[in-house]
């Protein structure tokens, strides 16, 4: 009975335990909603809810008290259960007689028990440690309570064992008869203790089980049944011990003997514990009393609180109905005041017109009066005509004889009367070529008037406008050194005789000194444009068809269309286009008439593309190379339309400038200029007060002069790229247009001129040089360009008629010119425009981060569009390839609306359509060349690419061991270095195996678990449970083939540690060691140099800004903008962490919290960390947005110092609170300090470097506080920043249309995202060498193709790895004839002492199996060659260093740190051509595929001597010899000359000829009969 009472007393303490676990959670969360409350009400301010907060603390604080009196009484229970536990004790003491045989059975039987207790305490033990196991191990709520309720039985089960051993020392009596009832009950003791062995067996495999499968709901379900069988079995073992109490009571006992004692004891004992069970009871109904009284106070506090915010709802709603009413009276009374002013206009105008009619009929009186009088006076005139007529002949007589007179005395003054001529022409001219002659043809024209007129006043005036007019910025005595030195003597010598000239002449020289000072100071470059975002707030297509015009009213199709037809109609207008994207689109669309028509345009330069490429693209989140994709397809658009390739570059509206679009986007493109409109406020606001809105940017130091460019701001250098204020003529605008007509009212040219005269002074206030250029146009103008170019042709008429600027229709192109003609010296920036503010509390560094999964997705698909280009030129073009879809979709989503991030939700979702489908067009061309490749028979089915292999995902390897036995799959290696490292495939079964396409080396493998397959919005994907690791080897630029199969065996696995929780556990292998303590990495030690730091990660969230005193700027899209400084952890609890080992990798998985997750591995031999983490659903209810960090904290002592990529290539310096151009004034510490990551950020000291490598473009820094890196992984936010995009940054499922009221709505789960970073760490010295090559991996992954058939051996497209310093940037198809390659320097300068110097490759033997007829250099966009772009490049004086050009590459190419060459490759053969494989040929004509198509010719395993170059013209059937043939007519392009017996390599090269090949048409027909049958010159005949 004690022992069932004391089981009974510790169950009910186990569950007042419980209830104070409840009671304590309820109390955190009292105190989470009382600190809601709290904020909410500060924030309502109001009386009523701030009284109801005072009732609420005081309640708060009622509660507390009863928590800690809750907590005594518990004290209490427990001390008392201490008491009786150590009575227990006393009476287990007691059982021992003094009587007992130390030698007898009893001493034997006590041992026995002994050793029986001392097991039962054993496995009391290790029931603790599961319990407690359990306990820790809680992956979710429902498990930890599972383990709770268990614990009363697991204590039960102990004091049961304990009992056993009470009882079987209490039957050793000395009266007990051995062969009596003490035999039986010796018997029953082994039956028992048998069955608690059993018990204890069944204990151990229970805690095998749960060790394997504590992280699983479902195996949770299996050990709960596991624990009912243990309990049942205590059950039987209870029944059992009743049983053996029963037996204890012999015949044979004594009555009165020491058992009669032990007896009375165990009652008063038994006694005691029923009392101190009632008193337990009592204490067990006031806790419930108390626990149920702390809950309805709870829900009355919710019911308040729940009042509150119905109250609060009610009171906003009041307000806006309110609002909406004051709304609606202000539009009421906003139309009576346009209507009381219609009337009144209305009335002026009858009055108006009833006195014009007045005017009218006085004005006919008048007309009649002075025609009667005209007529008198014509009458009176016609009388006097022949005097007249006489008196003027004898006046011409007297005029020739004083011209006489005046020649002999001044000589040759004519020519002054020249001179004023040739001065009016040039004050009359309208176009910017008078304004933009050489300064030498100026000075020879200047000198010629002043020679053929020395003693001249007049030419003396004209000679000084000249000088005045040519002199730029300088004083008059600096104009006067262009005139030569006779010209000057000549003029000194002229001033005598000015003395004795007469008075008619020396007021023309007056009057042209007054024409001097006249002159116009400022040249106005009018430069008409439109800005058309490639997808915004509507897709792409929408804005060209002006479709959805209820979000934005865009119609670009329209903007183009009437474009074209006001050039049209005026010689004069010029206007300029950017974004090939909208153009391509109406191009293809046009007739021959309009398609001619702009050709024209483009020739005579009246329509000018300026940056070409396919988009405007976002400078911060996407990769160089990215950048130059599309580019290169815009420009190559235009070279091969227009033969025209742009010279300037046009970023009006991205959020920011990289030093990679000035380096790379513009220097190397061939700009001469760049332009744009966002750069910070404090930096403008300086620039233009300095004068400098204008300058030179040298961005790379790796680089230097050679990849400067002029840069120049637009707009009114105000941030923004529209004309000036009160100047935007677009429909709907309501600026006031010119109205020129004096006979109609409202004539306004007069304060219109003044109103442009005044912008353009203060305009040119603020730059150097007397040009300036005006912007007048914005976003989506010109819909109706008649409206634009009206008043802009009156603009110029009118200005130019004031006289004080001159005003003239021009584009950027023209612009660069004049500025390169007036020789002035340009301020020097070298550094880039990050980051961008424009206002004291509106930093743009959230867009960094901004859409994850979309940023992702592109950095994704452009590794395999850079896979697919290679294998298309390596292989071969097909007709299906679709890489110009896929192209042509890759440059939509550079655009600085798209990758960045800052587009609407459904735009967002066209973006990734327009990915997915482009990926999907490839893939077919790319399945057919790869199958060339690897030889595959036309029988194969197409390759497969596993596009959700990071959510475990691929169906052909999920089929092995289930539907199939085996799938083979080909790995292409993209880079130009051999490489080994790990792939993931998704695996059902663990006997599965990887070997080899062929031969016999051994593949690594070992199985690990699966990350959780979850869809972005969290739904299962259905992916693998576990993933087979596999160590590969790929050879450079090129594949290796593997195959996956069904094994025998199951593969070798990662063994799950075992651990305790908390502890430091590490991760270590050749190269690296890792600790981990407290759940999160701590320590890293790179053990080659033996340097060490703490490196403590963390993962924290800030909460998103709605606005404070301060500023009323909330965190959106573009902004980030939190509400205090410091952040909050994301979980503070311990983080469950597990461990697993295996054979290739070591990894760690842990959970933080309930909605992020991570795994670091280390693989053997690796010198970096990989962490893939995935952040699931960030939560909002509670109503704050949150931005998600990944937070390093070292002891790295880069004292506020942190070094971040621009777009993956140059690494620039970063300082807390610092700009190298200004002085900075910093209002929000941790955003003005936040920096676009696209590839790396590292941070270091003397010692240790910290690098850490991202796959997507991030928002990060290591400058906030010193030793701290930080990387912004995710964004959920509640409120837009007000920049445009009208929607707050809430990523969910599913979004409401943009119609009616409830247009916009974000509704549904919110957005998963998962990622990596790889963390690279060494000393300073040395670290470059490792994480330079890094980032090119992890840019560029190893991209699987699946599909069945036989696996081949590996090749490579190179003869061998490139040196480690260079890296194949591009290789891809050109055109027939030509493959683009790109090489580029791979380090920076100064990064590292050997792999950054020069290095050079031989490009002609870089290419196996092509035979290489020439090589040209072309430009970065590949349109024109790079002489092209040397003659381009403008030598600016600049207010700095000038750097010297490298010398010109020869046969072997130099690469200096970071340069990117690019190379028109004409070939020969094809790179794919293998010895013994025979190509098709390719038909290219009509009649050439039909003949081939109806009869293909025997002799076709001869076609291997046609070279793949070759164009196919004509196709034709021959009948001679009484044999049939088919005669194929090719264009052979390349420097070569062919003769009827093959190629010749002596003879003289020819450009262009044509050569036929014949082959036989019957099937009779052999090999041998293939033949050249002639080569001709020039054009063939016309195909019969």
């Amino acid at each position: 009975m004690a022992d069932a009472t004391l089981k009974a007393l510790r169950k009910k303490l186990g569950d007042i335990e419980d209830e104070l676990d409840e009671a304590t959670e309820a109390k955190a969360e009292l105190e989470k909603q009382v600190n809601s409350l709290t904020a909410a009400l500060e924030a309502a301010r109001g009386d009523e809810l701030q009284a109801a907060l005072r009732d609420l603390q005081v309640r708060h604080e009622s509660e507390l008290q009863e928590a800690k009196s809750v907590q005594e009484k518990l004290e209490q229970a427990l001390s008392s259960n201490a008491d009786l536990e150590a009575k227990v004790a006393e009476l287990q003491a007691g059982t021992t007689s003094p009587q007992a045989d130390a030698d007898g059975p009893l001493a034997e039987e006590r041992q026995r028990a002994e050793k029986l207790q001392a097991e039962v305490q054993e496995l009391s033990a290790r029931n603790s440690a599961l319990e407690e196991q359990l306990v820790l191990a809680s992956v979710e709520p429902s498990m930890a309570l599972r383990c709770l309720a268990i614990r009363p039985a697991l204590s039960s089960n102990a004091d049961l064992e304990a009992k056993v051993a009470e009882l079987q020392a209490g039957t050793t009596s000395p009266q007990a008869d051995a062969d009596g009832p003490l035999a039986e009950e010796r018997q029953r003791a082994e039956k028992l203790q048998a069955e608690v062995q059993e018990l204890s067996a069944r204990n151990s495999a229970l805690e095998e089980q749960l060790v394997r499968h504590e992280s699983e709901l479902q195996e949770a379900k299996s050990v709960q049944e596991k624990l009912e069988q243990a309990l049942s079995s205590n059950a039987d073992l209870e029944a059992k011990v009743a049983e053996l109490q029963a037996g204890t009571t012999s015949p044979q006992a004594d009555a009165d003997g020491p058992l009669a004692e032990e007896r009375q004891r165990a009652e008063k004992l038994q006694a005691e514990v029923q009392e101190l069970s009632a008193r337990n009871s009592a204490l067990e109904e006031q806790l419930v009393a108390d626990a149920e009284r702390q809950h309805s106070e709870l829900r009355e506090l919710r019911e308040v609180l729940e009042q509150d915010r119905q109250k609060q709802q009610g009171l906003e709603a009041e307000l806006e109905e309110l609002r909406r009413r004051s709304s609606a009276l202000g539009d009421l009374e906003g139309t009576v005041e346009k209507l009381r002013a219609e009337r009144e206009v209305d009335g002026a105008e009858r009055e108006r017109l009833s006195r014009v009619c007045q005017e009218l009929e006085s004005d006919r009186d008048m007309a009649l009066e002075r025609m009667q009088a005209a007529e008198r006076h014509a009458a009176t005139q016609s009388s006097s005509l022949e005097e007249m007529q006489r008196a003027k002949a004898s006046e011409a007589v007297r005029v020739d004889a004083l011209a006489k007179e005046r020649e002999a005395a001044t000589g040759t003054q004519e020519v002054s009367v020249w001179g004023f001529l040739r001065l009016l022409q040039l004050r009359a001219g309208r176009g910017p070529e008078e304004y933009a002659l050489g300064t030498s043809q100026k000075t020879r024209f200047l000198e010629e008037a002043l020679f053929f007129t020395p003693q001249g006043m007049f030419c003396s005036a004209y000679g000084l406008h000249m000088a005045v007019r040519l002199g730029s910025e300088s004083s008059a005595g600096k104009c006067f050194k262009m005139l030569t030195a006779s010209t000057c003597v000549s003029w000194i010598a002229s001033l005598p005789f000015m003395l004795r000239m007469p008075i008619p002449w020396t007021l023309l020289g007056a009057w042209q000194a007054l024409a001097v000072l006249a002159e116009p100071a400022v040249e106005v470059h009018i430069v008409a444009h439109t800005h058309d975002d490639v997808g915004w707030l509507k897709t792409v297509d929408e804005y060209y068809t002006g479709q959805n015009n209820s979000i934005q009213h865009a119609y670009v199709h329209m903007i183009l269309d009437t474009v074209v037809r006001c050039l049209e109609q005026n010689p004069n207008r010029t206007f300029t286009y950017v974004e090939q994207a909208f153009f391509v689109r109406w191009w293809r669309q046009q007739d021959d008439a309009t398609r001619a028509l702009v050709k024209r345009l483009v020739s005579s330069g009246q329509l000018e593309f300026t940056n070409g490429g396919w988009c405007m693209h976002d400078e911060a989140a996407p990769h160089f190379l990215d950048m130059i994709d599309q580019t290169t397809l815009g420009h190559k658009f235009l070279m091969d339309e227009f033969g025209v390739a742009p010279r300037t570059g046009w970023q009006l509206d991205p959020f920011g400038h990289s030093a990679t679009q000035a380096a790379l986007l513009s220097a190397e493109v061939g700009f001469q200029g760049l332009f744009f409109g966002r750069i910070d406020y404090q930096d403008i606001a300086l620039r233009r007060e300095k004068k400098e809105a204008e300058f030179v940017w040298r961005a790379s130091p790796s680089l230097g002069s050679l990849a400067q460019v002029f840069t120049g701001l637009t707009g009114e250098y105000g941030g923004n790229y529209g004309p000036p204020s009160g100047f935007d003529w677009d429909v709907g605008n309501s600026d006031e247009t010119i109205q020129d007509d004096p006979a109609l009212e409202d004539y306004n040219v007069k304060s219109r001129v003044e109103d442009f005269v005044k912008a353009a002074m203060d305009q040119a206030n603020e730059t150097r040089g007397r040009h300036i250029m005006m912007t007048m146009g914005s976003d989506f103008q010109y819909e109706d360009a008649f409206t634009w170019f009206y008043n802009l042709d009156k603009l110029i008429q009118h200005v130019n008629a004031d006289g004080r600027v001159h005003v003239f229709y021009s584009t950027p192109g023209r612009y660069v010119d004049a500025k390169k003609s007036e020789q002035i010296t340009w301020p020097l920036k070298e550094d880039d425009f990050f980051p961008y503010a424009d206002g004291p509390h509106q930093f743009w560094t959230g867009y960094f981060t901004s859409r994850p999964a979309l940023k992702r997705y592109i950095r994704d698909t452009s590794a395999f569009f850079q896979v697919a280009k290679q294998i298309s030129a390596i292989a071969g073009p097909t007709s299906e390839d679709g890489i110009e879809k896929l192209a042509e979709a890759m440059g939509v989503a550079q655009h600085h609306d798209a990758v960045s991030g800052t587009a609407k939700q459904h735009v967002t979702f066209d973006y990734a359509k327009r990915l997915a489908k482009g990926r999907a067009a490839a893939m077919p061309g790319i399945s057919a060349a790869l199958g060339r490749l690897t030889q595959a028979s036309e029988a194969s089915p197409e390759l497969f690419f596993c596009d959700l292999r990071n959510v475990s995902v691929c169906a052909p390897t999920q089929a092995v061991g289930k539907t199939s036995q085996r799938t083979c799959f080909t790995l292409w290696n993209g880079l130009g270095q051999e490489r080994e490292e790990l792939i993931e495939l998704p695996v059902s079964s663990d006997k599965v195996e990887v070997v080899p396409g062929s031969g016999n080396e051994a593949v690594q493998f070992q199985l690990v678990e699966s990350l959780p397959s979850v869809t972005n919005y969290g739904a299962p994907a259905g992916g693998a449970a576990q993933t087979l690791l596999v160590a590969i080897k790929l050879p450079a630029m090129g594949h290796a083939s593997y195959c996956l199969q069904t094994a025998g065996v199951a593969a070798p696995k990662a063994t799950l540690a075992n651990i305790s929780q908390g502890s430091c556990q590490a991760l270590e292998n050749e190269n690296l060691k890792l600790w981990f303590c407290g759940g999160m990495m701590a320590n890293i030690t790179d053990k080659l140099s033996k340097t060490s730091t703490r490196a403590e990660q963390s993962w924290m969230w800030y909460n998103a800004s709605l606005g404070n005193a301060a500023s009323s700027q909330a965190s959106g899209a573009y902004i980030f903008r939190p509400n205090r400084s410091e952040a909050f952890p994301v979980f503070t609890g311990l983080p469950f962490m597990r461990v697993f080992r295996g054979p290739l990798a070591d990894e760690v998985h842990q959970a933080v919290g309930s909605w992020i997750s991570q795994r670091t591995r280390l693989a053997r031999g690796a010198r970096h960390v990989e962490i893939t983490y995935t952040v699931s659903d960030i939560p909002v209810d509670d109503g704050w947005g949150k931005e998600i960090v990944s937070r390093i904290s070292t002891d790295i002592k880069n004292d506020g110092t942190c070094y971040t990529d621009s777009n993956g290539r140059e690494m620039l310096q970063r300082k807390r609170d610092f700009r190298p151009t200004w002085k900075l004034n910093q209002t929000e510490p941790v955003a003005g300090n936040y920096y676009p990551v696209t590839t790396s950020l590292f941070i270091r000291d003397q010692a240790a470097q910290l690098t850490v490598l991202t796959d997507v473009s991030e928002a990060g820094t290591g400058c906030v506080r010193d030793g701290e890196i930080e990387l912004m992984v995710h964004r959920r936010l509640l409120k837009d920043d007000g920049r445009g995009v009208g929607e707050p940054l809430n990523e969910t499922e599913f979004v409401t249309p943009y119609l009616g009221n409830d247009q916009g709505r974000h509704y549904g789960p919110g957005l998963v995202v998962r990622g990596q970073h790889w963390l690279h760490f060494a000393p300073p010295a040395t670290a470059a060498r490792g994480w330079r090559p890094l980032m090119d991996r992890l840019y560029l992954p190893v991209q699987p193709f699946f599909g069945k058939g036989a696996a081949t051996g590996p090749f490579s497209a190179l003869p061998g790895s490139l040196p480690p310093s260079l890296q194949v940037i591009t290789l891809a198809p050109w055109d027939d004839t030509h493959i683009l390659l790109r090489i580029g320097h791979q380090f920076g300068i100064g990064e590292d002492s050997e792999l950054s110097k020069p290095v050079s490759v031989d490009i002609k033997s870089l290419l196996i199996g092509a035979k290489v007829v020439s090589i040209e250099e072309r430009g970065l966009a590949a349109t024109i060659t790079k002489d092209e772009v040397e003659k381009r490049r403008i030598a600016w004086q600049v207010e700095g260093p000038t750097a010297a050009s490298p010398a010109p590459p020869q046969s072997e190419f130099s690469f200096g740190p970071l340069q990117i060459r690019t190379f028109f490759v004409q070939i020969v053969e094809a790179l794919r051509r293998k010895s013994g494989q025979v190509p098709r040929p390719e038909l290219s004509s009509l009649g050439a595929r039909a003949a081939w198509g109806k009869e293909r010719p025997t002799g076709a395993q001869r076609w291997d001597i046609v070279p793949h170059y070759c164009q196919v013209v004509q196709g034709r059937r021959a009948e001679h010899g009484g044999r049939g043939w088919l005669q194929v007519t090719t264009r052979m392009a390349a420097e070569e000359t062919w003769t009827l017996k093959g190629r010749s390599e002596h003879a003289p090269r020819v450009r262009e000829h044509f050569v036929v090949f014949e082959l036989p048409r019957e099937a009779s027909g052999v090999a041998e009969d293939f033949r050249i049958a002639a080569v001709k010159p020039g054009v063939p005949a016309e195909s019969t």
